[in-house]
């Protein structure tokens, strides 16, 4: 397996020093964080064009989360939560930074990015390798992030939350356990589900979709859903569709679907805009009434199964297969790059 250390994307063979100064001269360049077997993944993305990607943390990850937070001193920073197989990891890295263009020469002009006062997202392949801290939590499988809470579930399934400020754990903050619903006997030790994804206060199980409330877990129905979104809205992935829970859950897809996420959160009369992989289609659905079908486009098909995806407010969706090919892609373009890592579980946008 190579080692990846500031390694140039490939889509289609090596990219071309023309390729790669398009990429530069983008502004508003951002990352995203892929967490495998091989450990933590930083990916410089502009549009659907891939940059450099590193390696910056080498314990395996199995999941990942990015919040953006604003701290006391009023700064714009990014809390970053991973779970490995040893601890969860959490660290801040800033909202923005003036990026530098190392390939610049004395021939060639600066470029945008180059510019004082100009700004990009956080170049984290150096700035997030210091700044990831363990917690104590000991071995996690999924994790999340929230502007003051970080989720995280063990193996087993029990899910603990952590506080914290100016995206650090206070000093005196401790993981306290979320209290699962009883079924069996009061005799009887607790069956916790099988933890597939959070995104807090949600949980996808392996028992349906639970919602956390006073650090209690609450189940509000399906079965065996894969994934989980919400921001303004709640989708729920499963084996049997996607769902959208209003006062109760409503069907919007009869195909299995693995991954979901809400591009964009709803406001007045704009439609709700969301992306799911369902097997090897990335797709993009539209919701322009909460009572219509949804308006479906297949942005790409990839040559093996989506684990998870990610998008921002405005912008391309970014998925990650089984086999570390990450995919960006929009309505108008997309792109295939090999990372070359192992067992990639998740991805996570920096924006």
């Amino acid at each position: 397996m190579p080692i990846l250390s500031t390694i140039r994307a490939e889509s289609a063979g090596m990219q071309t020093l023309t390729e790669k100064r398009v990429y530069d001269e983008h502004v508003g360049a951002r990352s995203c964080l892929v967490a495998s077997a091989t450990g933590l993944v930083v990916v410089r993305v502009t549009d659907t064009a891939v940059g450099e990607f590193s390696l910056v943390d080498r314990r395996p990850a199995r999941d990942v989360a990015v919040e953006p937070i604003a701290t006391d001193a009023g700064d714009a920073r990014h809390a970053v939560a991973v779970a490995t197989e040893d601890d969860v990891l959490v660290g801040t890295v800033a909202g923005s930074t003036v990026a530098t263009n190392e390939s610049a020469t004395e021939t060639e002009p600066a470029t945008d990015l180059e510019r004082p006062g100009t700004t990009a997202s956080p170049d984290l392949s150096t700035s997030l390798s210091d700044a990831l801290e363990p917690t104590g939590f000991g071995p996690a499988t999924c994790v999340d992030a929230g502007p003051e809470t970080i989720v995280a579930a063990a193996p087993d399934g029990e899910l603990r939350c952590l506080e914290y400020a100016d995206g650090q754990p206070a000093a005196d903050s401790s993981w306290t356990e979320i209290t699962a619903p009883r079924e069996a006997a009061a005799d009887e030790p607790v069956q916790r589900p099988s933890v597939a994804a959070i995104d807090a206060p949600y949980v996808a199980t392996d028992r349906g979709v639970f919602r956390i409330r006073d650090r209690t877990l609450q189940a509000i129905g399906l079965d065996e859903v894969r994934d989980v979104a919400s921001d303004g809205v709640v989708l729920a992935g499963a084996e049997s569709g996607l769902y959208t829970l209003e006062s109760e859950w409503h069907s919007l897809l009869d195909d299995p679907v693995d991954a979901v996420s809400v591009v964009n959160r709803p406001s007045g009369s704009a439609p709700i805009q969301s992306a799911v992989g369902s097997g090897t289609a990335l797709v993009a659905l539209e919701f322009a009434e909460s009572d219509a079908a949804p308006t479906r486009r297949t942005l790409a098909t990839a040559n093996d199964p989506i684990v998870d995806l990610t998008a921002g407010p405005a912008g391309p969706v970014y998925a990650i297969t089984d086999a570390g090919t990450l995919i960006a892609a929009d309505r108008t373009d997309h792109r295939r790059h090999v990372l070359g890592v192992r067992d990639p579980a998740a991805i996570a946008l920096v924006d």
